[in-house]
């Protein structure tokens, strides 16, 4: 019925479009968890280096909608894939820990590495 409401629906395909794009990538790596996630990671990453996707998603998407119904819209469509990439890293590095495949010191410097980089 006016500009927001059709930004809105921009927004919500770009959203779609991205987690399609993620899964899309990651779905057929499902029997290595790991790297399933961080093919998914680099491809979010990619997504977010296309200035069209950047500018609607993470610069527009907020200042346009505002912070509570971004985030809901977004809560809709990514926490899906990144829930079931990151649970399913965490229990690769439980099972491999099971195992004696993995070190627990080595882990925990890998995964605080990984969320350490993300405030840089």
């Amino acid at each position: 019925t006016d500009k927001r409401d059709l930004f809105r629906a921009v927004f919500d395909a770009e959203e779609q479009s991205l987690a399609a794009r993620i899964d899309r990538i990651s779905a057929p790596l499902a029997d290595d968890p790991v790297e399933a996630l961080v093919a998914g990671t680099r491809e979010f990453l990619a997504a977010a280096t296309d200035a069209g996707t950047n500018r609607i998603v993470f610069a527009d998407g907020p200042a346009a909608l505002g912070w509570k119904e971004w985030r809901e819209i977004d809560d809709h469509h990514a926490p899906a894939t990144l829930r079931a990439g990151l649970s399913s890293a965490f229990n690769e590095a439980a099972l491999g820990l099971g195992n004696g495949r993995y070190d627990r010191a080595a882990l925990e410097q890998n995964f605080k590495a990984l969320f350490e980089g993300l405030r840089a």
